[in-house]
C-alpha cells in the first residue's frame, strides 16, 4: 500500500476509542491504519453512532481502521451489530468486524487486524493459485449459507495466515450492510476497482454470484500477475461495467 494524503490522526493520536499505531495508507476503499484500543477506553465516552458489533472499543483486540471519506451509513449502526456478529460466528476464515461509527471525515469501520500482509499478485503456479482460490471459495460458501455476501473481494482484503497464502483470512465481510452500493465505484481505489462486479459498479445489490466473479478475477491475477482489466481507474471501471469478456492472454496454454 502507498502512503495517502489523508489528514487523519497521527501515530499516537486517537480516533474514537482507538489509538493510531501506524501511518495512514491507501486501502481498497480509502485510508486505512492499524490501531489499538485506548488504555482508558472503558471510561471514555462512546462515540456517537457507534454500532454494537462488539464493545465500542472492540475489546482488547488490535484493529485495522477503514475510513470511508464523506460516507454516512445507510442503516442505524446501533441496530446492525447483531447482523454483523454473524461474521464473528463464522470463525477464523474471516477478520471479525469490531465496531463502526461516524466521524467528521466519514464512516469509520474497525476490523480485527489480520496482522499478516495481504495477498500479492502472481504470477504463481496455476495449481497454487487454484488452492488459494478454492480455500477462499470454501470460506465464502459458508458466508453465503449464512446469507452474507461480500461484494468487495480483492487481494488487498485477503490476508495470509502464518505466511501461508493457501490459508487466508478475509476482511471486509459485512461492509456492504453499512453502505449503499451506489457509492462503491466512487470510493474504489486501484486495489479494488479491477475486481468489482458489473452490478456493483452499477450500484445494484451484491449477490453470491458477485463473489464468484471476484474469485475468478483473483485467480486470473494470481496466475498472470494482473487482473484482466487494467489501466487508469476510469478505464477499469468502464471495462468492468460491461458484460464483454477480455481477450485471453497469449501465454494461456491451449
Amino acid at each position: 500500500m502507498v502512503r495517502t494524503s489523508f489528514r487523519g490522526p497521527a501515530v499516537g493520536e486517537r480516533l474514537g476509542r482507538y489509538t493510531i499505531e501506524s501511518g495512514w495508507t491507501d486501502g481498497p476503499l480509502g485510508p486505512t491504519a492499524t490501531a489499538s484500543p485506548h488504555a482508558t477506553a472503558a471510561s471514555a465516552p462512546t462515540p456517537a453512532g457507534t454500532s454494537a458489533i462488539a464493545t465500542p472499543a472492540g475489546g482488547s483486540q488490535a484493529a485495522r481502521l477503514h475510513v470511508l471519506r464523506g460516507i454516512r451509513p445507510v442503516v442505524d449502526l446501533a441496530k446492525v451489530g447483531s447482523e454483523l456478529a454473524i461474521v464473528r460466528a463464522l470463525g477464523a476464515s474471516f477478520a471479525s468486524p469490531l465496531a463502526a461509527w461516524t466521524e467528521d471525515q466519514g464512516l469509520v469501520v474497525a476490523y480485527e487486524d489480520a496482522l499478516e500482509p495481504p495477498l500479492t499478485l502472481g504470477p504463481v503456479d496455476p495449481l497454487v493459485a487454484a488452492r488459494i482460490v478454492l480455500g477462499l471459495a470454501t470460506s465464502m460458501a459458508e458466508a453465503h449459507r449464512a446469507d452474507l455476501v461480500h461484494g468487495l473481494l480483492c487481494p488487498a482484503l485477503v490476508h495470509r495466515v502464518d505466511g501461508d497464502a493457501s490459508s487466508a483470512r478475509i476482511a471486509g465481510l459485512g461492509l456492504l450492510k453499512l453502505i449503499s452500493t451506489d457509492v462503491v465505484a466512487s470510493l474504489a481505489g486501484p486495489e479494488l476497482a479491477p475486481y468489482l462486479a458489473p452490478e456493483i459498479v452499477r450500484g445494484k445489490k451484491a449477490r453470491p454470484q458477485t463473489d464468484v466473479r471476484s474469485l475468478g478475477v483473483i485467480f486470473h491475477a494470481l496466475v498472470h500477475g494482473a487482473p484482466p482489466y487494467s489501466g487508469a481507474l476510469a478505464d477499469v471501471l468502464a471495462s468492468a461495467s460491461t458484460d464483454a469478456l477480455p481477450p485471453l492472454p497469449a501465454s494461456l496454454p491451449a
